[in-house]
């Protein structure tokens, strides 16, 4: 069962994909997705941490028509099912980064207010970045040759390097005997 005292923890650890990247990669940190949340906690846990994000997103941004309650309990469900539907990777620090991205401005401005499209919108550019971030990690960690690859190496070279070193034990040997 996730404690939400560590949820807190482990959310603060990352502001960018590649720090979700990393960390989920290196094992360091164990950061839940959502859909671990929505099987531990249940689906309604979720949309309430997504409307709490909408409600703290609309009292930072002072919009002149901010979402109405009405709206978030219809935005809610609809995020949290985007996410889950996508298949993406998407942990509760990342969700937590793209609502903070939102409030300092990245998406942009927010003339006429936010809606349903444009979280969804926000979704979907972060994970792309973070899709590209995995690419990226998984170019960089299958280019670097394998030490203990032996397919390109020459077997006759291999052998005549094999023979001079034993013929140099066996001298080293027998010096040592002398």
């Amino acid at each position: 069962m996730l404690k939400p005292a560590y949820i807190r923890e482990a959310t603060k650890a990352i502001t960018t994909p590649r720090q979700s990247v990393e960390l989920a990669k290196s094992g360091q940190l164990y950061v839940p997705t959502i859909r671990k949340v929505v099987k531990d906690l249940g689906e309604t846990s979720m949309e309430a941490l997504v409307m709490a994000e909408m409600v703290n997103l609309n009292i930072v941004l002072n919009l002149a028509r901010p979402m109405t309650e009405a709206m978030m309990e219809a935005t809610a469900p609809l995020v949290v099912q985007h996410i889950l539907d996508d298949d993406c990777d998407v942990t509760l620090a990342d969700l937590r980064v793209i609502f903070d991205r939102a409030k300092k401005g990245v998406y942009g401005s927010f003339y006429g207010g936010i809606g349903c499209a444009d979280i969804i919108g926000w979704i979907d550019g972060y994970v792309a970045e973070k899709c590209a971030e995995y690419e990226r990690w998984h170019q960089n960690e299958y280019s670097r040759p394998d030490p203990y690859e032996r397919s390109g190496i020459d077997e006759k070279a291999d052998r005549n390097a094999y023979r001079e070193a034993m013929s140099r034990y066996i001298r080293e040997i027998n010096q040592a005997n002398n």
